[in-house]
C-alpha cells in the first residue's frame, strides 16, 4: 500500500544479509504524501522521502537500542 495521511515520519527500510543473519537498515523517512480527493490511498501518487542520513544527528540523539 502507499502511504497516506500520517504516515510522515515513519521509515523506510531495506533487508541486508550478513553471515545468514538479515537485519533492516533505515533508509529514509517518508516526508510527505499526497492527499486524495475522495478520501482513499492512491496508489499510483508519488511519495516524497528525506534520506535518513540527512538527519543522522537528531536520530542518534533519540535513540533507545532497548525499544
Amino acid at each position: 500500500t502507499a502511504p497516506s495521511r500520517g504516515d510522515s515520519g515513519a521509515g523506510l527500510a531495506f533487508p541486508a544479509e550478513t553471515l545468514g543473519i538479515t537485519r533492516y537498515y533505515l533508509q529514509a523517512i517518508t516526508s510527505t504524501s499526497p492527499i486524495s480527493r475522495n478520501g482513499r490511498i492512491d496508489l499510483y501518487a508519488p511519495t516524497s522521502f528525506e534520506p535518513s542520513a540527512k538527519h543522522e544527528k537528531l536520530i542518534k540523539e533519540h535513540w533507545d537500542p532497548y525499544l
